[in-house]
């Protein structure tokens, strides 16, 4: 429909590896990922594993990246 834009989602976390990375920042199963280094990462349900993808494709392991979560409806950071 012309003017009215697609509904969104965001990457849901569904598991963390124990002693990863994700775990040590604190991530928690259900976790919804907001953003990546200040990058949304909400886009059209069939694209938005993409786009998380292109958000932390070709980073060297070890890198940090900022992430923006939100939890049971609070935001926060990890």
């Amino acid at each position: 429909v012309p003017g009215v834009d697609p509904p969104q989602a965001l990457v849901q976390v569904n598991a963390v590896v124990p002693g990863s990375a994700a775990e040590r920042a604190g991530l928690k199963e259900g976790d919804l990922l907001v953003s990546v280094d200040g990058q949304p990462t909400a886009a059209p349900p069939n694209e938005v594993v993409a786009k998380f993808s292109q958000g932390i494709r070709g980073r060297p392991v070890g890198t940090t990246i900022k992430l923006v979560v939100r939890r049971r409806s609070l935001y926060a950071q990890a």
